[in-house]
């Protein structure tokens, strides 16, 4: 079975007869999203390049394996990804351990999942009421005209109380993209079927989107599904596309970084930033004379959740010594367009700390959080840089 390693950020090179054409042409069409694939050509005429786009994890095509291996020690990958997706608080439940592989990490998250859906369902699901309408035999909340078609028939619209509502079809339907995932691992395997099974018997299914996991309400009834939302979107949004039919390979496990670094630097914000100052994430900024046409900000801090834009933010998963030209250019237009006179960009490595540049009225600043070491020192290192330079903002 071929197997080739590609580390972050490096090209691997691989012999073109380990390969062929025909294999290296079904990885282009299959993975061009994920790897940046270079044939053979005068500068290389007997290997291929392989290079990650961002992304790290596995990926199967046939009989063919590519492991997509970080820099980042495993230890900070899980604590970024505990962080951004809200799972610190299912660290009680049992399977979830720093493991020595990244495919046990995505393991261990899924026997997470699947172990707390089954906990769910035999301490009981969440039931909310529903409208419904149907025709009955005998009058229950209240009768709809024209009468049934049945007869004696009346149709009737009531409240039904119901497990199948889409807190709980989050779940079966993250459970189903999970079930055609390679585990490696015959009990995490053996444990979401049972689960999906479970759930299956009382839950419809219907698709669902990484972002219908998020901005959901909570309170005091469905609290414990905050931790399970936030596992099913991590999976949502880093599953890999789906095998067309016919073709014999599985979804990858695929986690993209730059994904990951903006969702975690913003959760970490969230849950930092004194009062009255407020991040949010994922702005959207109309440009004004084309509705069509918006800016799209990665973070935008405010003086409380409604008030006045105080600086935007804008992650870049990049170990780089100076920003690019590009990339001060998109963060100083973000500025502008929210009246903001303070711009931030983060990138995850203290290299890049302290520059700062002046355009027009916007100072733009570097941030640098390290990834590499204790997670929460470098956070709030990077709070003290954003904090000093709103001083005068």
């Amino acid at each position: 079975m071929p197997h080739i390693e590609i580390e972050e950020e490096l090209a691997a090179r691989v012999e073109a007869g380990r390969l062929g054409e025909d294999l290296a042409l079904r990885l282009h069409q299959r993975f061009s999203h994920l790897l940046e694939i270079t044939f053979p050509n005068p500068l290389h005429p007997t290997h291929y390049q392989l290079r990650s786009r961002g992304w790290v994890g596995q990926l199967a095509l046939g009989e063919l394996r590519l492991d997509l291996r970080p820099k980042l020690p495993l230890g900070s990958l899980f604590g970024m990804v505990e962080e951004a997706y809200g799972l610190s608080g299912l660290r009680t439940y049992p399977g979830v351990v720093r493991s020595g592989s990244l495919p046990q990490v995505f393991g261990a998250l899924a026997g997470l999942l699947a172990g707390g859906v089954c906990a769910r369902v035999h301490q009981g699901l969440y039931r909310a009421y529903r409208g419904e309408e149907a025709e009955l035999g005998l009058l229950r909340g209240r009768v709809l005209f024209p009468p049934g078609r049945r007869p004696g028939a009346l149709r009737c619209a009531f409240e039904e109380h119901s497990a199948d509502i889409p807190d709980n079809q989050i779940l079966l339907w993250t459970l189903g993209v999970l079930r055609s995932f390679a585990f490696a691992d015959p009990a995490v395997k053996r444990q979401i079927r049972l689960a999906h099974r479970l759930l299956g018997g009382l839950v419809g299914s219907a698709p669902f989107r990484a972002e219908d996991c998020r901005d959901r309400l909570y309170h005091r009834l469905n609290r414990e599904y905050e931790g399970l939302h936030g596992l099913c979107r991590f999976f949502l949004e880093h599953r890999g596309p789906q095998p067309v039919p016919g073709e014999h390979t599985l979804p990858p496990f695929a986690l993209h970084l730059p994904t990951l670094f903006e969702r975690f630097a913003a959760r970490w914000f969230q849950r930092v930033l004194p009062h009255p100052l407020y991040i949010e994430a994922q702005h959207r900024a109309p440009l004004e004379g084309s509705p069509g046409l918006a800016f799209h900000i990665d973070l935008v801090l405010r003086e409380g959740r409604r008030g006045r834009v105080l600086a935007v933010l804008d992650t870049k998963y990049k170990a780089l010594a100076e920003p690019a030209s590009e990339e001060v250019q998109q963060v100083v237009a973000y500025a502008v367009r929210l009246g903001a006179t303070r711009a931030f960009l983060v990138y995850p490595t203290v290299a890049a700390q302290g520059r700062a540049f002046k355009v027009g009225d916007v100072k733009v600043e570097t941030l640098g959080f390290a990834l590499e070491g204790e997670l929460e020192e470098a956070g709030q290192a990077v709070l003290k840089g954003v904090l000093a330079g709103m001083k005068n903002a």
